[in-house]
Order: C-alpha cells, then structure tokens, then sequence
C-alpha cells in the first residue's frame, strides 16, 4: 500500500511540558505550534479543512460521528 505523508509536529517548549506531565498539548496549551500540527495532521486524516477555532471537542466529535 501506499503510505501518505500527513505532516510533522514541531518540538515546542509546550510539547515538551504537556509530555512531562502527561497531559493532552492541544487541550493545555491549543495556542502551540505542536496543537496546531497535531490539528492539521487530524484534518487530513478526516480530509478536510480544521482551523484553530473548529476546536479539540468538535475533532474527536468527527472522529467518532465516521
């Protein structure tokens, strides 16, 4: 099969806090460079367009809706 490149997540202070205290980046610090990768990357899973403002709940919303 092929495999589709979806995008990278940046090493970010925020990324490395979140990992360290075991918590969700996009949900502690959503303002990251490292949320918005991860928020970009969810939308070419779900192939379509996410912005910043769609926001974490409305993302795993359209994941469990498919």
């Amino acid at each position: 099969g092929d495999i589709k490149y979806l995008g990278m997540v940046p090493q970010d202070s925020a990324l490395e806090k979140a990992v360290r205290s075991q918590k969700i980046v996009s949900i502690v610090n959503p303002g990251a460079k490292s949320s918005k990768a991860f928020l970009e990357i969810a939308g070419e899973l779900l192939q379509e367009k996410i912005t910043y403002r769609w926001g974490i709940s409305q993302l795993f919303s359209s994941f469990i809706n498919r």
